[in-house]
């Protein structure tokens, strides 16, 4: 279990059908009431919890129901009998106990043949004391039920999540973050970011601490401290920075009962510097290196790269693209495109060279003309199906390739993948069949998978 508080908790369970004869009997519950508990007064908080059985219960004979425990977070300090069981006049057997420390178990049974009660009604009282702080699972472990007639039944249950003392949710920073460098000029500006959260109680709100300066342990000499903010984003001014680096963090506090808590991680840092700076570095990502591509059915190519990010406030990039046989592109590119702010780009598939490896790459060009080059260049071969000559034409001339390949002269095509026509994975026979019927007689070609 996590040690962190959670929001509310809705616990899966069961049906419990109390009468065997009752067909047409409702949705049947026991369960703990209240279904969530707040705790806010620290350690030592003594608390009760309620078995309850709704009005639908009818001819109970018994109940056994486990319950998560936490020892960590809880102790017992009393399970005592409710009024339904007794009230029958009946001898009860009643009892609780863990069940490993981590399951607490409690069970009633009413003695004597053709004695039963019905619901609504009180089965138990669970007085726990809070231990430490944090979030205590009490959800439903288990539980069985059975009528007059001694009968396993279908059955619903709900346990309850303890909330002790918990500060407001996990949140994290989001940007800068340490190892970047933001860069800019007397009066530009930027943003210190992180996430938002909320806390577990009802109707409390939360607020935000920021410290932010040159001192690593946050010595208040080279820190400034802004409390009781409520956006997740606080603005900085270049003209109140010193080339240094900076060192940030905030917690969130609960407003109500004043619990608290750090922000993950506890800090972050960054370097400012006046001027101009290069994009962040980036790298490609599809297509993969080293690919072969069927352009088969295909109309266009999507190349697709990281962002590359400026540190630079209201800064832009342009994105140039790169495509050619030359293994140290952009030297000797067939293909030179742009876009903005875009890291994708679609390349029309009559463009790319077919049949021959090439290579492509991506340079991000800022709006003052600093660049970075991506950090990687790929390669592909890109090919269409059966177009053995690459000219972008299924025709005879292509059939009479494959026929040289497997008669007469035996050269493979390049790529090997451009003759497997009927997509076995081996070129031969059938895919001779399947280019002839496809060129004589109405067969279909389809791209391989």
């Amino acid at each position: 279990m996590s040690d962190k508080c959670k929001s509310y908790l809705t616990v899966a369970a069961v049906f419990i059908i109390a009468t065997a004869a009752a067909s047409d009997a409702g949705a049947q519950r026991i369960f703990l009431d209240p279904d969530t508990v707040f705790i806010t007064t620290g350690v030592d908080t003594e608390f009760e919890l309620d078995l309850r059985v709704d009005s639908d219960i009818t001819s109970l004979k018994l109940f056994v129901f486990w319950l998560n425990f936490d020892p960590t977070r809880l102790d017992t300090v009393s399970v005592t009998e409710g009024p339904l069981f007794p009230s029958s006049g009946a001898v009860t057997v009643f009892n609780y106990y863990l069940v490993g420390d981590t399951v607490l178990q409690i069970e009633g049974l009413i003695l004597g043949a053709g004695v039963d009660v019905s619901g609504p009604g009180l089965l138990a009282t669970i007085r726990l004391k809070a231990i430490d702080s944090g979030f205590a699972d009490l959800s439903m472990f288990r539980h069985e039920t059975r009528d007059i007639l001694n009968v396993l039944v279908e059955s619903e249950a709900a346990g309850a999540p303890v909330f002790i003392n918990c500060p407001p949710d996990e949140f994290n920073l989001v940007s800068p973050i340490s190892g970047h460098v933001v860069s800019g000029f007397p009066g530009d500006q930027f943003d210190l970011v992180w996430n938002r959260t909320r806390s577990v109680y009802p109707g409390e709100s939360v607020r935000y601490t920021l410290d932010y300066g040159t001192s690593p342990t946050f010595n208040p000499s080279g820190t400034t401290t802004l409390d009781d903010l409520i956006d997740t984003t606080f603005t900085l001014w270049v003209d109140d920075l010193v080339e240094a680096v900076y060192y940030w963090r905030v917690s969130a506090e609960g407003n109500l009962y004043g619990y608290e808590r750090p922000s993950t991680p506890p800090s972050e840092s960054f370097e400012f510097v006046y001027g101009l700076v290069e994009p962040e570095e980036f790298d490609l990502l599809t297509p993969q290196n080293d690919v072969l591509f069927d352009i088969f059915g295909s109309g266009d190519i999507l190349f697709d790269w990281e962002d590359a990010l400026s540190v630079i406030p209201g800064d832009s990039i342009t994105y140039e693209f790169c495509l050619g046989p030359d293994p140290d592109v952009p030297a000797g590119a067939v293909i030179v495109d742009s876009t903005e702010d875009v890291s994708q780009l679609l390349i029309s598939t009559a463009d790319v060279p077919l049949g021959e490896w090439d290579y492509w790459c991506v340079n991000a060009v800022n709006k003052f003309g600093l660049n970075t080059w991506s950090t990687s260049i790929r390669s592909a071969m890109f090919y269409q199906l059966a177009d053995l000559d690459h000219d972008r034409i299924v025709d005879i001339a292509d059939l009479t390739s494959l026929i040289s390949f497997l008669f007469i002269s035996h050269v493979e095509p390049v790529p090997y993948e451009a003759a497997n026509c009927d997509c076995e994975g081996t070129v031969d026979i059938g895919d001779l069949t399947l280019l002839i019927g496809y060129l004589f007689m109405g067969r279909e070609l389809l791209p391989c998978p």
